[in-house]
């Protein structure tokens, strides 16, 4: 499983989701990567490295600014962090409200909530992670027997599939989990930013994916690069 992410001038980082454990590293190893495409290594960048990498609370990436700051010039951040963090989490919370879909993770339990009215693609209404099995199940029913269909059945169980592993990698994390700007799962086929991971009390996490994501199922490619 990957997470992408992907910036204006194209530069494409790339680690996968273990790497919540080994976060400083990663870090390291995605500058790295940056500076090899000529990028400059900004203060923006660096709270997008950190928030796509696991450095999400605050001591964290106080404690990672303080251990980079000499090796890659970034002192100047140091001051601004704590101005920008309140306003970057703020952002990621208030998103649960605009996304269509949210799926509720807690212990080893969970459930999918949906607005049907907020998803009716091709007349089938989907919610994660259970009703993706609606778009399996509707179209093996209801649909002629096409090229279209049969890819739309394979993104759908592929989908369904992936969400089911992260799903099972945050049960496994727990209440070690803290906001996150944006995760990508699915081979690499989504970006940052189409799912949002929100931690709430009691360590339950919130998985909301942007509608768009649905609409992928049924584009013949799920993204450009």
């Amino acid at each position: 499983m990957k997470k992408e992410v992907i910036y204006q001038n194209k530069a494409l980082i790339t680690f996968t989701l273990s790497g919540y454990h080994t976060a400083v590293s990663i870090i390291q190893k995605e500058v790295d990567a940056l500076k090899d495409t000529g990028l400059k290594i900004n203060d923006d960048i660096l709270l997008d490295l950190m928030f796509n990498s696991g450095l999400h609370t605050k001591e964290l990436a106080e404690r990672q600014i303080n251990e980079e700051a000499g090796k890659f010039a970034l002192t100047a951040m140091k001051s601004q962090f704590l101005e920008q963090m309140q306003p970057l989490l703020s952002q990621i919370e208030t998103a649960q409200s605009n996304v269509k879909a949210a799926m509720h993770v807690s212990g080893h339990s969970h459930s999918a909530t949906l607005n049907a009215d907020h998803f009716i693609i091709k007349d089938l209404r989907v919610s994660l992670v259970d009703d993706l099995e609606h778009i399996i199940t509707d179209a093996h029913t209801n649909y002629a027997d096409t090229p279209d269909k049969i890819e739309v059945l394979k993104r759908a169980k592929r989908l369904k599939q992936e969400i089911e592993d992260f799903e099972a990698f945050l049960r496994s994390r727990g209440d070690v989990l803290h906001p996150v700007g944006g995760v990508s799962i699915w081979g690499g086929a989504l970006y940052a930013g189409d799912i949002l991971l929100v931690n709430t009390k009691g360590g339950k996490c919130n998985i909301a994916i942007q509608p768009h994501v649905i609409d992928m199922l049924y584009s013949k490619q799920p993204h450009d690069n």
